[in-house]
């Protein structure tokens, strides 16, 4: 025996070929077919629910997400605002490295203004040659850079170091009549003596 075929309309069997008992039900086509109730809440978290109450829930979900965020909100315009926890997501502002995000220049970035830290003050001081540890020039935050010139006929040992410059501590030796460049960005105390007291240390310093 072949199966029954079958041509539904509205719900109700309207022609086809075989035998079919409905046992006083109809058949459905979709058209009129209802999936689960039609009056629950919309369901937007991780619970039980019928399709119906999960597409109501979608509904809400998406309705708040677009209207949510800074800016109008328009027809052709739609603001997204993601929670800071959400995961992928990551916080704006200063992070450490391992928490942050990688950005990459556009390839058609224009030029980006720098500030140059140019001085355009230099301040003299002379600094009486002595055979102790004394100071060349005090710690200043506002130091740009620093020359120091011998203007001795001995040898000036120079410290870069709050700490007691000797014949054996110390950054560099100034011959007589040489001249020193502080390494840019160094903005501590420099110390300094000389092998016999004999002359000066003529000091700029640049703010």
């Amino acid at each position: 025996m072949s199966d029954p075929v079958v041509t539904i309309l509205n719900g109700v069997p309207n022609s086809g070929t075989g035998t079919i008992t409905t046992l006083g039900q109809t058949l459905v086509d979709g058209a009129n077919a209802t999936i689960g109730i039609t009056t629950g809440s919309g369901v937007t978290t991780d619970a039980s629910g019928t399709l119906q109450q999960y597409l109501r829930g979608l509904v809400k979900l998406f309705s708040g997400v677009a209207q949510s965020g800074a800016g109008a909100t328009t027809s052709t315009t739609q603001r997204v605002a993601l929670a800071s926890d959400s995961p992928g997501v990551t916080a704006l502002g200063q992070a450490l490295m391992a928490t942050s995000v990688p950005v990459t220049m556009a390839s058609d970035q224009s030029a980006i203004p720098v500030k140059n830290n140019a001085s355009s003050t230099g301040t003299q001081s002379i600094v009486a040659s002595s055979l102790s540890d004394t100071t060349i020039l005090a710690s200043n935050t506002n130091r740009l850079g620093a020359t120091i010139y011998n203007d001795s006929t001995q040898i000036l040992y120079i410290l870069l170091s709050n700490a007691t410059s000797s014949n054996t501590v110390y950054t560099t030796q100034l011959i007589a009549g040489s001249y020193y460049e502080v390494p840019f960005g160094y903005k501590g105390v420099i110390k300094g003596l000389w092998v016999s007291a004999n002359g000066n240390a003529r000091v700029t310093e640049l703010t």
